[in-house]
């Protein structure tokens, strides 16, 4: 077992001068850091404090209290103590709202009382746990990065100097050093995820190998320290890149693509982090899905996502931005479909929409136009988009192709019509729809029919 003091020596967290918060529950890891605090030399020991939660869940609680009150008094700190009334009433979300309780009164001792630092004792163990409940639970890389030996809190900072140290060692050095503690019964309660690992897995993947815990807490640590290495390089492409206003993320596309694709997704991801901080709609299909549209996609053109978030490109500018704002939809020239059954607007007036067979008319928009295909003839995603040079399409009686400048000749389409015209490509580029003017060869009426895609396109006509 490393001595504390060498610990302490080497990180060097604190001062004699500084003022330091020690959160002591009556377990034996809050113990063992307690008397580790107290029996650093004065050359390193800071001024000491205790702070101690009550929460009234269990019928022991006031006996812990007062077990960690005459434990300050045996050590000569003061003791700052909490007791939670409402923690015996509620019946769900305990866990968080224990912690939540904890961390206010934590902070709020440290500023009545001029503690600058805050010490926990969570220690390898707990950082395994939570490694592995991260991993679990999913989510973003840097989320997985586990308990942070110390960080910023309250008007000072956090620090958690057991990290380096299992739970066998904190146990073997209270009985080496004949400390007496509470042990809380909760632990042993599998209605946690927490100690459902704790009980289960982490001694099943320790008889696998030895050194499991210990391995997870490296991890943790070896990804901190990597994506500190990283990221100043990686804020550098953010200031390049990427620019956020408020609801209005604006990308430059060809210096993005112009990296790899991996640091494409860390520079996109850190914009729509701070894009999405609070909306809480943040998800990470959103940075593969745009990054493959940016490829793809040229001139001016739309992807939505899911909810009311959207991608507007301009030609070599790509704006993110909620759907609600007016001034989306003035250069936009091109809307991704890959989503069946929902509605997309193309337009203040004018909507799309992609379902499947086996509809009845009757359930469609009145006054809709509406194109039926087998879902076998085309592929998703489908692509909307207004003319280009060179357009043909097959057409519905008739053979081979045509060119769309014929069909609008033919039609005695007005130039200003075959500029707004929609045009609906599948996958491959084949236009399987000029809406309004021309369906191709494979459409037909069986919107009945479940084997067909439904093609729904509708317009609300502004009195001016």
């Amino acid at each position: 077992m490393i001595p504390f003091q060498y610990i302490v020596e080497k990180k060097q967290w604190f001062t004699p001068a500084d003022r330091v918060l020690i959160a002591v529950s009556g377990g034996v890891d809050s113990v063992v850091l307690l008397d580790m605090m107290c029996q650093l030399p004065s050359e390193l020991r800071p001024i000491i404090g205790i702070a101690h939660v009550n929460h009234q869940l269990r019928d022991v609680s006031d006996v812990e209290e007062q077990f960690v009150q005459a434990l300050a008094a045996s050590y000569d700190v003061p003791c700052y103590c909490y007791q939670w009334a409402e923690g015996a009433e509620l019946q769900t979300g305990i866990e968080y709202e224990a912690r939540e309780i904890r961390y206010q009164f934590f902070e709020q001792v440290m500023m009545d009382q001029q503690f600058n630092i805050l010490l926990t004792a969570h220690h390898q163990d707990d950082q395994a746990e939570t490694v592995l409940m991260k991993l679990i639970r999913g989510g973003l890389l840097e989320e997985k990065t586990g308990i942070p030996q110390q960080r910023t809190f309250g008007p000072g900072k956090i620090i958690r100097p057991l990290l380096d140290y299992t739970k066998v060692e904190l146990r073997h050095y209270a009985t080496e050093h004949k400390l007496a503690y509470s042990e809380d019964a909760s632990n042993a309660s599998d209605q946690f995820m927490r100690n459902r690992l704790r009980h289960d897995v982490l001694p099943q993947l320790q008889a696998e190998n030895p050194q499991a815990v210990n391995h997870l807490s490296e991890f943790a640590q070896e990804l901190t320290e990597l994506m500190a290495a990283y990221q100043p390089y990686l804020e550098q492409l953010m200031a390049e890149v990427i620019k956020v206003k408020e609801e209005l993320l604006t990308v430059d596309i060809p210096l993005l693509l112009s990296h790899s694709r991996a640091v494409q997704k860390l520079i996109l991801k850190e914009g729509l982090k701070i894009l999405f901080q609070q909306d809480g709609q943040f998800n990470k299909r959103y940075i593969e899905e745009t990054l493959d549209w940016l490829q793809t996609s040229a001139g001016n053109s739309r992807l939505d996502w899911q909810g009311d978030w959207q991608c507007i490109r301009t030609y070599d500018v790509l704006e993110i931005q909620r759907q609600d704002q007016p001034a989306v939809f003035k250069s936009t020239d091109e809307v991704v479909i890959s989503a069946i059954n929902q509605w997309y607007p193309l337009s203040p007036t004018e909507t799309f929409g992609l379902f499947k067979g086996g509809i009845d008319r009757s359930e469609l928009p009145e006054n809709a136009l509406v194109m039926s295909i087998p879902k076998a003839a085309i592929k998703l995603p489908l692509r909307l988009r207004h003319r280009q040079p060179g357009d043909r399409m097959t057409y519905k009686g008739g053979q081979g192709t045509k060119k769309l400048k014929d069909i609008f000749i033919n039609q005695k389409v007005p130039q200003a019509e075959r500029d707004r015209a929609w045009i609906v490509a599948e996958q491959t580029g084949q236009i399987v729809w000029t809406i309004g003017y021309k369906q191709c060869r494979l459409s037909n009426d069986a919107i009945t029919d479940t084997m067909n895609y439904i093609l729904v396109y509708q317009r609300d006509y502004i009195q001016e």
